[in-house]
């Protein structure tokens, strides 16, 4: 795997971390399950405390695990730095792992599969997706939910530019608009299913699924040529 881990490494250590997040949610007093759950608030410390028990029990040097933590570093993006949804960092500094979480909003993590593939030409060694789906059905249904294979450990490659122009009009919400943003994308990228999907206990219903992200190739593509 480029510039990661080592592919059985970061499965294994986000297999359980995904587990056991699912099982850790706690939802919000008074927060009724229609509402869904909460990103920042309920399923980032959950995923958090996840990663602190999987390196634990990884037998691996000690690490720092963060939620909402500011990156720099990035190659091929539009920011000297950016917010990162979890980050896992060794003594060193090296950033071991990064990734970014998403609830309800699957749609959403084509935007941030670009920018995990930044992170990966950039400061961490391996990258994620994580997201919470209100039915496991969404991901047939929804845009985004072809990242998300329901086997464990299945791969699926991803040519970039085909899901650029597949899904145009949710990218073009993110891109273009002056906001942070890829100024350049792999051609393609491989995404590997973490373990099986996980129902969230606090949440009835609701369903976990992750991937890890890697490149495929060293080829990058200025987003201005597959971004119209």
């Amino acid at each position: 795997m480029p510039n990661g881990l080592g592919g059985p490494t970061a499965h294994a250590i986000l297999e359980l971390a995904s587990a056991t997040a699912a099982g850790a949610v706690v939802r919000t007093d008074g927060r009724g399950v229609e509402k869904g759950i909460r990103e920042r608030e309920e399923l980032a410390p959950a995923f958090v405390d996840g990663l602190r028990r999987a390196y634990e029990e990884s037998g691996l040097a000690e690490v720092q695990v963060e939620a909402d933590r500011v990156l720099s570093g990035l190659a091929n993006w539009s920011r000297p730095a950016s917010e990162i949804d979890v980050v896992v960092t060794r003594e060193s500094g090296e950033v071991d792992l990064a990734g970014e979480l998403k609830a309800w909003d699957i749609d959403h993590q084509l935007f941030d599969l670009l920018k995990v593939c930044c992170l990966l030409d950039g400061p961490a060694r391996a990258g994620f997706l994580g997201c919470v789906a209100r039915r496991s059905e969404d991901f047939k249904l929804r845009p985004g939910g072809e990242l998300f294979a329901r086997q464990d450990a299945e791969t699926r490659v991803h040519s970039i530019p085909e899901l650029l122009a597949r899904h145009g009009k949710e990218f073009s919400r993110h891109v273009g608009w002056g906001g942070p943003e890829p100024t350049a994308v792999p051609t393609a990228v491989r995404t590997v299913a973490i373990g099986d999907p996980q129902p969230i206990d606090s949440y009835p219903g609701h369903e976990l699924r992750a991937c890890v992200v890697e490149l495929v190739n060293a080829d990058r593509v200025p987003l201005t040529e597959v971004v119209r």
